[in-house]
């Protein structure tokens, strides 16, 4: 689920990555794919496009040699962004962007964004109140810093100790130790 957009957040202050030349497609073939479908890629939802950018390059990163990832390892690569495409999907996208075998950057942000974006914000903000409701046992409307902060951790074990201070610093507002839903959902969007 969205949790995956949570870590994007904490790892949004180094900015968005410099291209290399190994994002760039290396191609016999002299025709370029089509366009990103504008339908869906002018509507975004909330999440900035830094944010996204920081969380694919991460994504895409862990599963990556040479610049390039397997297309049979999208689905697998999307899930840990917290979107679920079923493998005819992502088939289907590839195919679209005229793309095989090996998925550069650049296409795997296309790709990603589609799938990304078709989430309307209602239906989004249901699975952060539904994800929400499972950390407040107690129905207390609010968890603890020290339960968002085993959630991310658990979620990302490479976040550092200041990492997730950070983090909590700026969605504990009052400083009181409780994160309420707008904050939880603020973070997570």
């Amino acid at each position: 689920g969205p949790p995956s957009v949570l870590v994007a957040k904490g790892a949004q202050a180094s900015g968005t990555p410099p291209t290399s030349p190994s994002d760039q497609r290396t191609s016999p073939s002299t025709s370029s794919p089509p366009p990103a479908d504008t339908s869906t890629t002018r509507h975004t939802t909330k999440m900035g496009d830094d944010k996204n950018m920081a969380m694919f390059r991460k994504a895409f990163s862990a599963k990556e040699s040479s610049g390039f990832v397997e297309a049979t390892a999208l689905e697998g690569i999307l899930k840990t962004i917290g979107v679920t495409v079923e493998a005819k999907d992502i088939a289907d996208a590839v195919k679209h962007l005229g793309e095989e075998g090996k998925i550069n950057f650049e296409t795997f942000c296309r790709i990603a964004t589609q799938f990304l974006t078709e989430d309307d914000p209602e239906t989004i903000t249901n699975e952060l109140k539904e994800a929400f409701r499972l950390y407040d046992k107690e129905g207390k409307g609010f968890i603890t810093c020290q339960t968002l902060r085993d959630i991310l951790k658990e979620l990302d074990n490479k976040l550092s100790d200041g990492d997730l201070d950070d983090i909590i610093d700026d969605v504990d507002e009052d400083g009181k130790g409780k994160i309420h839903f707008d904050a939880f959902k603020d973070l997570m969007i």
